[in-house]
């Protein structure tokens, strides 16, 4: 097993923004693939990060710390972060058969949060005061997916009625 060491101070990820300030490609950029197009959106209570004035709780660092502690160490080892979540979520065989990965898993999929990783994945928050452009996260994808999905369903449904109602006229008791 690898144990995170020095590497990590000089690692390229600590370049990185860890507060979202930065894009990858530059402060100056007029727009970013991660961003929606609509500059005048509002602000509501709901899409706001912090208070007046922002305050960090020490609960949120050591969240914020870890976090970086673990991306440090994907980066360590050579592993990107779509990766994971890919083999995580039903990957391959050698992941869906991991006694681990199973378990890891099925606690995220039975979790109070996934709804709240969902929606922020889908909308992401905006900093208060924030003068840029909401990132468009992965709203995209999500609403493509939840149109295949309801699509997928009603055809599943609508394909069971026929099959149900096939069955039902070759019983012999319907002629």
């Amino acid at each position: 097993m690898m144990v995170l060491t020095d590497e990590l101070d000089d690692n390229i990820f600590n370049s990185r923004d860890i507060e979202g300030n930065e894009s990858d490609r530059g402060e100056y950029m007029d727009s970013d693939d991660d961003y929606s197009t609509d500059e005048t959106e509002s602000s509501s209570e709901d899409d706001v990060i912090g208070e007046s004035p922002p305050t960090t709780s020490q609960e949120d660092i050591e969240l914020r710390d870890k976090v970086v502690s673990v991306l440090g160490f994907l980066d360590i080892i050579g592993f990107k972060l779509v990766d994971f979540l890919d083999g995580l979520s039903w990957g391959n065989i050698a992941c869906v058969q991991d006694t681990k990965v199973r378990s890891e898993r099925t606690v995220l999929m039975r979790s109070d949060k996934l709804l709240g990783i969902l929606k922020r994945w889908a909308l992401p928050p905006r900093s208060q005061g924030s003068k840029n452009r909401r990132a468009q996260g992965a709203s995209t994808v999500m609403n493509t997916f939840a149109i295949q999905s309801k699509a997928l369903n009603l055809i599943s449904r609508n394909t069971q009625a026929s099959a149900a109602r096939s069955s039902i006229l070759q019983h012999p008791f319907a002629r």
